[in-house]
């Protein structure tokens, strides 16, 4: 079983269709956080490749508020990293699809206007 499980997971990576949305959605993810950052001097820079994404503020502080509320409000998980704990990191899984990465968007916008 766990090598069907395998196998079927390699041709699902395998597919051209399948890094074309992984990279689709990581310029969605991306293009929204840095919206959010045009409209917030709080966060300090979007980086990140594919789907592992940063989003960094200056007030760790408000990392742990807007962590918090995505948990509570937004029912989304995002992790605090960095030295100093002044960044919110995405990874979101390899499948997710246009429509749940709107949804994580506009769960962060909720947080990120919450703690403005």
């Amino acid at each position: 079983m766990g090598c069907a499980a395998a196998l079927a997971t390699i041709e699902i990576m395998s597919d051209p269709a399948f890094l074309a949305n992984v990279n689709a959605r990581g310029r969605q993810l991306m293009d929204g956080l840095r919206e959010f950052q045009r409209h917030d001097n709080g966060i300090t820079q979007v980086r990140g490749l594919g789907l592992m994404v940063g989003t960094e503020f200056t007030d760790p502080a408000r990392v742990a508020t807007i962590q918090r509320h995505c948990l509570e409000e937004g029912r989304m998980i995002v992790m605090n990293a960095g030295t100093y704990s002044t960044t919110l990191r995405w990874m979101p899984p390899l499948v997710v699809n246009e429509h749940e990465i709107e949804i994580g968007l506009a769960a962060f916008g909720a947080a990120v206007k919450a703690t403005a």
